[in-house]
């Protein structure tokens, strides 16, 4: 600002003061947007009290909600972003389900602040866990509207023997480059599931960033937004319009506003019940890692064929 003239830089002081006034004035109306949304997040509460009251009712438990069996599995399925995480083997897991909640972390002096996602199952033969949690880290960054994510924590499920959906054996064939030998190699790999998303994740700084490459930089980008972004979803979306979603009523549009034909469905008799099954795209947690050594022996492309997969899980 070296070529300003004095006269300049006395209106740019002031400028920079009246942002400065305008910066004040923004904190104080996100945190009384805060304050407000707590305040209906309470009085939310014993709605979802009642709707979970009248999904599992008040006896033994032995599926997620027996009332209205698959309610929350139906609802998820309804959502085009939580449906593109869901596979076929999760589906048999999510009837157990039969309650979502979302807490609200306060704001702290650190500007802190956060959420947690609660999941509650019903007692099911997957694992031994009643609720898994997900926690979502976030702090507000001076002249920013929105917080950003520091870090989540979830819990880590205790899968029972043979149950854990997150992994698979896969047996292979493979050729001797040399010899021409076939060797039949037995693999563990990752395969795609809802509950990957109960992971944690700490989001690196700057200067861990810059040791990365590109292509890891995309890859944990692309796996902490697509986390977040479900997160939100269930946070925003599936939590207070459960209904909704399970009866299939919500048309979501381009700009993923919700658009509800509340009226026409409600007095209705008749509602689809049917919900469309998704091809799962969840390619961020794919892991082809091996224990094998294959240093000598090489997959064969024409051998493809001879790939079989054991569709028992395997523990973690």
């Amino acid at each position: 600002m070296a070529d300003l003239t004095e006269e300049q830089k006395e209106t740019l002081k002031k400028l920079k003061l009246y942002q400065k006034e305008y910066y004040d004035y923004e904190s104080k109306f996100e945190y009384e947007l805060f304050l407000l949304r707590q305040k209906y997040h309470d009085l939310y509460g014993p709605i979802y009290d009642k709707r979970r009251e009248a999904l599992v009712g008040t006896g033994e438990v032995k599926i997620g909600t027996p009332n209205l069996p698959e309610f929350w599995l139906r609802a998820l399925r309804n959502n085009n972003t939580v449906s593109h995480v869901i596979e076929d083997h999760d589906e048999e897991i999510l009837v157990y389900l039969n309650d979502i909640r979302c807490e609200y972390m306060k704001k702290n002096k650190e500007k802190k602040e956060g959420f947690i996602l609660s999941f509650y199952f019903a007692p099911n033969p997957f694992f031994s866990n009643t609720v898994l949690t997900k926690t979502y880290h976030m702090k507000v960054v001076d002249c920013d509207n929105e917080p950003v994510l520091l870090q989540t924590e979830a819990t880590v499920i205790d899968w029972y023997d043979n149950k854990n959906v997150l992994k698979k054996n896969v047996i292979k064939k493979q050729h001797n480059k040399n010899s021409k030998e076939v060797k039949t190699v037995q693999q563990t790999v990752n395969r795609d599931s809802f509950f990957h998303f109960f992971t944690s994740h700490k989001v690196p700084n700057s200067n861990v960033i810059k040791q990365l490459s590109k292509h890891e930089v995309a890859q944990l980008e692309m796996i902490i937004e697509g986390d977040y972004e479900v997160a939100l979803t269930i946070k925003e979306r599936i939590i207070p319009y459960a209904v909704d979603y399970y009866l299939g009523i919500i048309i979501e549009s381009e700009s993923n506003s919700i658009v509800s034909d509340v009226d026409s469905s409600y007095s209705s008799s008749e509602n689809n019940s049917n919900y469309n099954s998704y091809e799962s795209n969840n390619s961020a947690y794919n892991d082809e890692n091996s224990n094998v050594d294959t240093n000598e022996y090489d997959d064969n492309e024409e051998d493809e064929e001879d790939v079989k997969s054991n569709e028992e899980p395997l523990t973690s």
